[in-house]
């Protein structure tokens, strides 16, 4: 047996993953999935939107994929949440473990199929800002989401 005492440690820690509880659940439904919800966004914003929510992937994640990085032609296709080396743009990621291939379905693929080469968020809008910088930051997001119960 392969006894590793650094993942026993790790799986002995509480669980950092929250599970989703029905008020969660129903307070998407009806703020962002309800028809309508995302009218006052652009095309591109609504895109971001949904390849979050169907994706998972952090905000920042998605704010800095590149056409490298969208794989849509792939026999699985997925976009890949990676370190940038490349010195005029950047990017670290936040820990060891986000480093990974996140397969894209549903409205995530639709919306990567519809902004291939670059995903939206790094494109700015008529009023000179990222459209990732006008996204509700993490913070604000999680106070208007009900809190758990019990």
């Amino acid at each position: 047996m392969d006894f590793d005492p650094e993942r026993r440690k790790a799986a002995e820690q509480p669980s950092r993953f929250r599970s989703v509880t029905p008020e969660v659940l129903e307070w998407v439904k009806t703020r962002v999935l309800r028809p309508g919800a995302l009218d006052g966004m652009n095309d591109e914003g609504r895109a971001v939107v949904l390849t979050i929510i169907e994706t998972g992937a952090r905000p920042s994640e998605i704010c800095n994929l590149t056409e490298q990085v969208i794989k849509l032609d792939a026999s699985v296709p997925h976009i890949l949440i990676e370190p940038r080396l490349a010195p005029d743009d950047p990017r670290e990621i936040k820990t060891t473990t986000s480093v990974r291939t996140v397969p894209l379905i549903g409205l995530a693929l639709a919306a990567m199929t519809k902004f291939p080469t670059a995903c939206p968020l790094r494109l700015t809008s008529s009023s000179g800002k990222t459209i990732c910088s006008q996204l509700p930051n993490t913070k604000s997001i999680r106070s208007a989401i009900p809190s758990r119960t019990g």
